[in-house]
């Protein structure tokens, strides 16, 4: 039986990796490490001397693999850009000497944050397709690990993941299902990408930590590759640590990893055992150039909730028990008025409801919609401590307006029944809060597009904007861009038109990136900033 086969019979959602070569499939002009190098080099050097350079270190250097020669030419590059930057011979959108001095925010990793983030989607209706089947295929992951610095991944569940950046979450309390884990840092965080030897090792060190987390569910459940050569440090290292734990019978390990190789114009899949020699570990190499078939088979897997949804319950669960258990107030509510194993069996056989909730709410976890249309409908307002549980759990880089709870919380007779931690991260929130300015600011031309720009220009109101013949994405990013130039009332319009007509048939796209950026942009423009008063 094969990898696939094996995997859709056993019913199990598998923890998948995802390297550059998923970003490279997927986007025009993406960079494998060596072409992001070279890019970076060129900033500063002349073009040809890049070989020279390479060809010295494949000289000089006492083991001349590819990962050494290129964290040393990061090095290199790391100083001399950093210099240029610094001495005003280079500049870097979005990054002031002050900015850089005060908030300690590296030049050379801003470039390369930069440079990721001006990767264009492919349009193509067949990459359309294959993506489409991807982000199903990301919802049925019970864990997600990358070392790709892009939030292509994120944003295709839509932030219905917990984000894990290098180390960020390794002692903090983890349900496991349904989290992502970027290794190897992000482009949010410029300062967390991992490209020099410095920074590999300083990833060494927490390396044992972040394996543990992981590996913990690697006994669980197969593994997936997409997009790798196996040959990345880090993966090395987690397979090091996870062959040690194997079992050596060649079928049984090669049924517990796959690795999906890039095979061009193969609509098949060939599946062969392969080994890697020096970690005595086999896997089955899945040859294909048909990827959509491979991610509409691990989408089939049903064990009856996504891991989203496991890790959503879960989540719940903890949040009564310790908000009320820690406090004494737990009672009899988590307990059921009827014993299921009693229940008449024609019963068992059909879907039953199960509430839990404290002695005020039954809970019902929110998604994006769910907050957003009760953040702006005041007749269907969410309870305060749900709201604020939910927005403690989204990352803090990711826009969501919170004012108008916040000035609720603000009130002296208001007070919220929540754990010290998520209030902390609420406070976060509030402290990188951008004001309107700057938040406009990180809305570039590029990212609409010149002509585009040009086109939309011609309207005067969001409404009649959004419905010009554009693709919605530029559209949304030029209200964003301009929302200053709007009457507030033509904004209240566009919004309810959104929440009513649009939502109607497009649900699923209010949660993209750009809707997130224009509900905050239109928030800050009708409630102001949020501020936390002390109490």
């Amino acid at each position: 039986m094969g990898f696939l086969e094996n995997m859709s019979k056993n019913n199990q959602y598998p923890i998948i990796f995802i390297g550059s070569g998923i970003t490279r499939r997927y986007f025009t002009n993406s960079y494998s490490w060596e072409e992001l190098l070279r890019s970076l080099w060129n900033e500063v050097n002349d073009e040809n001397a890049y070989f020279n350079k390479y060809y010295s270190l494949q000289t000089s250097l006492k083991d001349p693999t590819d990962f050494n020669i290129y964290t040393s030419i990061s090095d290199q590059l790391e100083k001399e850009i950093n210099d240029a930057f610094f001495s005003e011979k280079l500049s870097i959108s979005g990054l002031t000497l002050e900015t850089a001095h005060n908030m300690k925010k590296s030049p050379y990793k801003t470039l390369i944050a930069n440079k990721i983030q001006s990767s264009i989607l492919k349009d193509s209706d067949d990459a359309k397709q294959e993506i489409e089947s991807f982000s199903k295929m990301l919802g049925k992951a019970r864990q997600i690990v990358t070392t790709n610095y892009d939030t292509f991944i994120e944003e295709r569940m839509n932030g219905a993941v917990k984000v894990n950046v290098g180390n960020s979450g390794l002692f903090e309390p983890s349900i496991e299902w349904g989290e992502l884990y970027k290794i190897h840092g992000s482009v949010k965080d410029p300062n967390s990408i991992v490209i020099t030897s410095k920074d590999y090792d300083s990833t060494r060190k927490t390396s044992v930590l972040v394996n543990a987390k992981i590996l913990t569910k690697l006994t669980e459940s197969p593994i997936i590759f997409f997009g790798y050569s196996l040959t990345d440090e880090n993966i090395l290292k987690l397979l090091t640590d996870y062959s040690e734990n194997m079992p050596f019978d060649i079928d049984k390990a090669a049924s517990r990893i796959g690795v999906v190789s890039y095979k061009p114009n193969q609509s098949s899949i060939k599946e062969s055992i392969a080994e890697i020699p020096e970690l005595r570990i086999h896997y089955t190499k899945l040859e294909t150039d048909n990827f959509n078939k491979i991610y509409n088979m691990i989408s089939e897997i049903n064990q009856g909730f996504s891991p989203y949804e496991i890790s959503k319950y879960q989540s719940a669960f903890k949040q009564i028990i310790d908000t009320k258990g820690q406090s004494g107030k737990l009672g009899s509510v988590l307990t059921s008025f009827v014993n299921i194993d009693d229940l008449p069996s024609e019963l068992k056989t059909k879907d039953l409801i199960v509430a839990f909730g404290d002695r005020r709410y039954l809970y019902k976890m929110p998604d994006y919609y769910d907050y957003i249309y009760s953040y702006f409908n005041a007749l269907n307002d969410m309870p305060l401590e749900i709201a604020l549980k939910f927005v403690s759990g989204i990352p803090k880089n990711n826009p969501i307006p919170i004012k108008r709870y916040i000035d609720i919380l603000n009130k002296e007779n208001i007070s919220v029944d929540l754990p010290e931690k998520e209030l902390n991260k609420i406070k976060k929130r509030i402290d990188a809060y951008n004001n309107l300015a700057d938040f406009i600011e990180t809305i570039t031309e590029q990212k609409i597009g010149i002509a585009n720009s040009k086109e939309l220009s011609q309207f005067n109101t969001p409404l009649s904007i959004f419905n010009s013949t554009l693709k919605v994405r530029p559209k949304m990013l030029y209200i964003c861009k301009h929302i200053k130039e709007f009457k507030i009332e033509d904004l209240d319009l566009f919004t309810n038109y959104i929440f009513t007509e649009f939502s109607s048939k497009n649900k699923v796209l209010i949660s993209h990136t750009e809707f997130r950026k224009y509900f905050n942009a239109y928030s800050m423009v009708k409630y102001g900033i949020p501020q936390l008063k002390a109490k």
